[in-house]
């Protein structure tokens, strides 16, 4: 059983079976983050939320709740995932027809490691760019 089943997982169940010849086990892959037609090659069982429809949810509940603007905070790894996509263009989607503002924040690796090594949570330019987003949306 891997959860979470990392980029890499098709591969080292590809050499479970290939190369140690284990056909005899039963692999599992927990919230896959491989295209769903990659881990589904390789795994004998993928678990997974439907990532693709929590846009319809989310939004419902945007709208349900009153918010105007909601902020997709994300990274490159993610928005490389095919469900993740998905999820982000029916996010966009709903969004537009319920009259929400969707706004895109990107955070990059470089300075995710270096925030990490100081003990901060975020970069001094993530927080500075919060700051601007919340000083403009009035949160």
């Amino acid at each position: 059983v891997m959860c979470q089943a990392v980029p890499g997982a098709k591969a080292g169940f590809d050499k479970i079976r290939d190369e140690l010849g284990r056909e005899d086990m039963l692999l599992i892959a927990g919230t896959p983050q491989e295209d769903p037609a990659v881990i589904s090659a390789a795994a004998d069982i993928v678990m997974y939320a439907d990532e693709a429809a929590q846009g319809d949810t989310i939004m419902e509940k945007c709208a349900e709740w009153g918010i105007e603007v909601f902020i997709h905070y994300s990274f490159p790894r993610h928005m490389a995932m095919e469900l993740i996509v998905a999820r982000h263009e029916l996010l966009q989607a709903n969004a537009d027809a319920l009259g929400i503002e969707l706004v895109d924040v990107t955070v990059f690796y470089e300075s995710l490691s270096k925030q990490r090594s100081e003990g901060k949570a975020l970069s001094d330019r993530q927080f500075a760019a919060l700051q601007k987003l919340a000083a403009k949306y009035q949160l």
